[in-house]
């Protein structure tokens, strides 16, 4: 019986991602403040998962995500508001 323990640390750099520079952040945030290009580029960086960058595919599918939920929420909003509206609308004009 022995107390030595088989756990290995991988110290292998071959299936680790690049380390992505903060010029490359800054560039991926520029881009994503221009409307139209931001989703075209973010539906580009979230496909592109084996030729580009894997954190700028991961960042993408998040973001998409994110996105997503606030227009759902937005349309959630505008119905329930818009709805408030006109109901307020319809009952002040009688006396």
């Amino acid at each position: 019986m022995s107390n030595q323990s088989n756990n290995r640390v991988d110290t292998s750099t071959d299936n680790l991602a690049p380390v992505t520079s903060v010029g490359e952040w800054v560039v991926t945030l520029l881009i994503l403040c221009i409307p139209i290009v931001n989703l075209i580029m973010l539906i580009i960086w979230a496909c592109n998962n084996g030729n580009g960058i894997p954190n700028r595919a991961t960042f993408s599918k998040a973001y998409l995500i994110m996105m997503a939920i606030g227009v759902v929420c937005y349309i959630l909003l505008f119905v329930l508001f818009g709805s408030l509206m006109a109901g307020a609308g319809a009952g002040a004009s009688t006396y």
